[in-house]
């Protein structure tokens, strides 16, 4: 018989050596609310420690199986002389007997080659994986990589942990409380591992992201009143802007304070004493506040050869489809995407609402940067997002004929077809930005219900060594879905370090 679970809030641990700020914290607490897992006798739980393939299949069987069903289950399948129980190395007597008895009647565990158990041995990933399949009873084909269809599921149901980063690595206490909350409880919005040829990848899931604007000054007296309230609009706005960019499927808060950050010496660019260098304005920032942002928006209140908006990452751990892995980081102990984007003088926004427009329109351009790495070479900057991940790297896509102002987040405007297999550029515009589908998808936004919908995709004119991107030299390639692009280059991935 199947048990069901019950979902708490925890005010306080039930155990001594563990913290609420635990990462398995929520997780544990509900295993034991739930009186799947006990603790040791001294008051704690010991997250950390590994587990063994006993000790995981009792919690397993507690997890599943009423309490009847697991104290009748040797008198009821085994004959009274047996002494041990299905394995020539578990012992009627042992404490776990039961639970394996349980746990082999309903094909939940198989035995190694030799026929044992090994009931101390460490559990790996890969075998807690097929036990938990089993156990909860998810469909599976079969595969000649004989755990593969047991971690995708996994996977596709949103259970794998990401501190769990390798298939034969032994998992601990904590990761085996968090994947039992995650399907007991259905626990679908936090991080999880997806299957991967070359390893565990981390599936990006993540839909509500953090922004922080910073101010660089040369003089503290330079944030005047005037400039404040100019980038407090722009903040303000950015917020309900790029919801609606993202087609409502994402979220940018940006409610912190503007920071005031005084140039550094170390922020001139060495190569260009009249530049400046935006990751070493981030290395600041980050020695002062929290590690909490997803994105750093940056604007100056001085002149500098490099006032031209951009964007870039300085911590990087992203896959481009069909692309390898671009793994790296600028600031010591990061190990996630942090992304920036390097906007203009403040005054260049200042005391217009076209500014504002403008102010806010550049900053969903350059922010949509950071996602549209998926589809070709890392922060390539072209204006037109090259597909280059089908048939080849001329193809490219825009907003033409779609709901969408913008076809990439690098361009603004609508083409129409002049009759002669060209087009021209309407002067059409929506009241709002959008995202293309396409970006939503490399952002991993886009409905699945989505993935089958066609978009125009072009070829561009000119020479291969120079591509003509207009609309009167570019000509129309054919239509493409998310799930063509799917097939031919695979999944959008994230891998962690």
């Amino acid at each position: 018989m199947l048990v069901s679970g019950s979902f708490f809030v925890y005010a306080s641990s039930s155990f001594s050596d563990l913290s609420t700020t635990y990462d398995n914290y929520d997780a544990i607490e509900y295993v034991k609310a739930n009186e799947i897992v006990s603790g040791y006798p001294d008051g704690t739980f010991q997250p950390d420690n590994t587990i063994n393939r006993a000790e995981f299949t009792k919690i397993i069987i507690n997890a599943t199986y009423d309490e009847e069903a697991i104290e009748n289950c040797l008198s009821e399948n085994l004959q009274s002389d047996w002494t041990y129980v299905f394995f020539p190395d578990v012992s009627r007597d042992e404490w776990y007997a039961k639970y394996i008895c349980v746990a082999k009647m309903n094909n939940i565990v198989g035995g190694y080659q030799d026929g044992t158990f090994q009931p101390e041995q460490e559990i790996s990933f890969v075998e807690a994986a097929k036990v938990i399949v089993n156990a909860f009873d998810y469909n599976t084909v079969s595969d000649t990589v004989w755990y593969k269809p047991f971690v995708e599921v996994l996977g596709e149901e949103s259970v794998i942990p990401i501190t769990i980063s390798a298939f034969d690595e032994s998992i601990t206490r904590g990761e085996m409380a968090e994947m039992i909350y995650r399907i007991k409880a259905d626990i679908k919005d936090k991080p999880y591992m997806i299957y991967h040829s070359d390893g565990l990848a981390l599936q990006c899931t993540k839909s509500d992201f953090k922004m922080a604007f910073v101010l660089v000054v040369e003089d503290e007296s330079d944030a005047t009143e005037s400039r404040l309230d100019t980038l407090y609009a722009i903040k303000d706005s950015f917020d309900d802007a790029f919801y609606e960019a993202t087609d409502h499927l994402a979220t940018m808060d940006t409610s912190d304070d503007v920071f005031i950050l005084k140039k550094t010496d170390a922020m001139d660019d060495d190569l260009n004493p009249e530049s400046i260098n935006p990751t070493e304005i981030l290395k600041e920032f980050y020695s002062l506040y929290e590690d909490e942002y997803d994105f750093l928006s940056i604007y100056t209140t001085f002149e500098n050869s490099s006032m031209s908006q951009g964007h870039g990452s300085d911590s990087n751990n992203i896959q481009g489809i069909g692309k390898s892995i671009s793994s790296y980081s600028s600031v010591e102990g990061v190990n996630r995407y942090m992304g920036r984007n390097f906007m203009k003088h403040i005054d260049m926004y200042q005391n217009s609402e076209e500014g504002l427009i403008l102010a806010v329109n550049g900053l969903l351009h350059e922010t949509g940067h950071q996602w549209g790495a998926y589809a070709g070479e890392n922060f390539t900057g072209n204006s037109s997002t090259e597909l280059g991940i089908l048939w080849g790297d001329i193809h490219f896509y825009r907003g033409l004929e779609s709901p969408y102002e913008t076809g990439t987040p690098m361009n603004s405007d609508y083409w129409l077809p002049d009759g002669d297999g060209t087009y021209y550029v309407a002067n059409v515009y929506t009241s709002t930005k959008k995202y293309h589908p396409f970006l939503l998808y490399f952002m991993g936004l886009l409905p699945e219900s989505e993935y089958d919908t066609k978009y125009k995709i072009y070829d561009a004119g000119g020479a291969d060594t120079s591509r003509d991107y207009t609309p009167e030299s570019a000509t129309l390639y054919g239509e493409v879905s998310v799930r063509d692009i799917i097939e031919f280059e695979g999944e959008r991935e994230c891998v962690p370090y």
